[in-house]
């Protein structure tokens, strides 16, 4: 967005307007093509620090010695292969500030407790686990955190300062050192808005992405989640329930109850809160969602690896699962054909937020690696272990077609 842009533009002396103002008729190569090589080096430089205040050189490096060459070719790589960025805490800032309604943070939230009731109230109906589990799964539940969008009581010294009489490196430079003070001075701080800012230390709340902590049992969702396509408020109930609520919100929720997030307690603390018969019945439901993705195909002759991708997974139909119940309760008052139909809505705009347009080629390369699933996995193989997506859309047979005794549910 234009904010960006001009931030950018500012800490580089350039003016950045055409690509913010005419992006469908000029693209960044082509703008950038405008300007001389000093002024695309000093770009160059920018982007090669943004990557992480922490591989900043202590001293000068001498680029015309040996020892300085080698220095500089490390910093340049280990900058350039970390994916965290301190700068863009103030940008995030600027962002959440002007782009973010502070209506969607309370709706969010608002949505985030309708979410967790619907949870507890899954939890206290499970017939594979005791009473004792229970009580222990609902306490975390309860304990739970949600970091929404950003910190509640932002500290002015928590943003690094421009130095008018710097300019480019200099002033990149001495951003990113006041942003290594501010690291420092975070060590120790314990108070949410203070946990949730050091999340915006390494990811931009630009970025469209929610994380579960499973050490600090909270969920931070970052300010992107907010805004279209994720959250729309111009849109039914149904879209935002699928979308916000199932695939981000309850998502998360679930990863506190995965293969991993079960391991921890309600204060964050590695402990073994299942009961041994409790603990056997959870890994042999995780058993049948394994080997449920183990036979899925997202490309030709291409199978999902069902034990890579578990964690993902679980919360992918957990999310469902619960946002589905609480949109029903929540937002759903009709009945009969109608209630099916909004019941429908909320299937078809599940699937929707998972539309992805990639090549086989790049379905190979990058999900062979990766903990979650090729997106159109997360929706056929998620609806089709849920009981309601047969019974809405009418499905008696066909290739998703899962028998009813193999279909997994776990939360």
């Amino acid at each position: 967005g234009t904010d960006w842009i001009g931030t950018l533009g500012k800490t580089l002396d350039m003016d950045l307007s055409a690509i913010a103002a005419d992006e469908d008729e000029m693209s960044m190569v082509d703008h950038l093509m405008t300007y001389n090589l000093d002024s695309l080096k000093l770009l160059a430089k920018y982007f090669i620090l943004n990557r992480d205040y922490k591989y900043l050189p202590l001293k000068e490096l001498d680029i015309n010695t040996d020892e300085g060459s080698e220095g500089l070719f490390e910093y340049i790589y280990n900058a350039a292969t970390d994916q965290s960025s301190g700068l863009t805490t103030s940008l995030s800032h600027s962002y959440t500030q002007h782009a973010i309604p502070e209506g969607n943070k309370a709706e969010a939230t608002a949505m985030f407790e309708e979410l967790r009731a619907a949870f507890r109230n899954r939890i206290g109906k499970y017939d594979w686990m005791t009473d004792v589990t229970k009580a222990k799964a609902m306490e975390k539940l309860d304990a739970m955190k949600y970091y929404c969008g950003w910190p509640d009581n932002w500290h002015a010294e928590w943003e690094a300062k421009l130095v008018a009489e710097e300019t480019s490196y200099r002033l990149v430079c001495n951003l990113f050192n006041q942003y290594v003070d501010i690291t420092r001075s975070m060590i120790g701080q314990t108070s949410d808005d203070a946990i949730f800012y050091a999340d915006w230390m390494s990811m931009g709340a630009y970025v469209a992405n929610a994380f579960y902590s499973p050490e600090n049992n909270s969920i931070a969702l970052l300010a992107s989640n907010l805004v279209s396509p994720i959250y729309d408020k111009t849109m039914p109930s149904y879209y935002n329930y699928a979308v916000l609520g199932a695939q981000t919100i309850g998502h998360e929720m679930t990863h506190g109850f995965d293969n991993t997030g079960s391991k921890y307690n309600a204060i964050g603390k590695k402990e073994n809160w299942w009961t041994p018969q409790d603990e056997q019945n959870f890994e042999s439901r995780q058993k049948l969602l394994i080997d449920h993705f183990n036979k899925l195909q997202y490309v030709p002759n291409v199978y999902c690896d069902g034990k890579q991708t578990l964690g993902e997974n679980i919360a992918d139909l957990g999310g469902i699962e619960i946002a589905y119940e609480s949109y029903m309760k929540n937002k759903v008052t009709a009945s009969g054909g109608e209630r099916d139909y909004l019941a429908r809505e909320f299937y078809r705009s599940f699937a929707e937020g998972w539309k992805f347009n990639m090549t086989n080629e790049y379905a190979v390369e990058n999900f062979k690696t990766d903990e979650h699933a090729a997106p159109i996995l997360r929706v056929n193989g998620i609806v089709n272990l849920t009981n309601e997506w047969y019974r809405l859309f009418n499905i008696s047979d066909g290739a998703m077609y899962v028998a009813p005794d193999k279909r997994v549910s776990i939360w």
